[in-house]
């Protein structure tokens, strides 16, 4: 199970290629990975050579995931399952009602 956790990372919203928008993800300003974002078939993801990996969402998923990006710490991209067909981004474990007022 592929898990790479950044700390930076960078937006682009496309036209013109298969790919509607991703965000690059970095972690001390190197290069984890990247969460691709599509209109129409999402591919499974894939461990690349250099062992970042590549995320596949259907662009709905992309307002969720750019949120979790803005407002979460720790933050990971994630390959997962018997196959490494599964993907997500994830956070730690967090104690409930962290944002809630006293």
């Amino acid at each position: 199970m592929p898990r790479k956790q950044f700390d930076s990372y960078r937006i682009n919203i496309t036209h013109g290629t298969w790919a509607v928008a991703n965000i690059s993800c970095y972690k001390n300003g190197v290069y984890q990975g990247t969460i691709y974002f599509v209109s129409g078939a999402v591919n499974e993801p894939t461990i690349n050579s250099n062992g970042s990996l590549s995320l596949y969402f259907s662009f709905d998923k992309f307002e969720s995931i750019y949120t979790v990006c803005r407002e979460e710490r720790p933050v990971y991209i994630e390959i997962w399952g018997a196959s490494d067909k599964y993907c997500r981004v994830t956070t730690d474990s967090e104690p409930v009602g962290e944002e809630e007022g006293n």
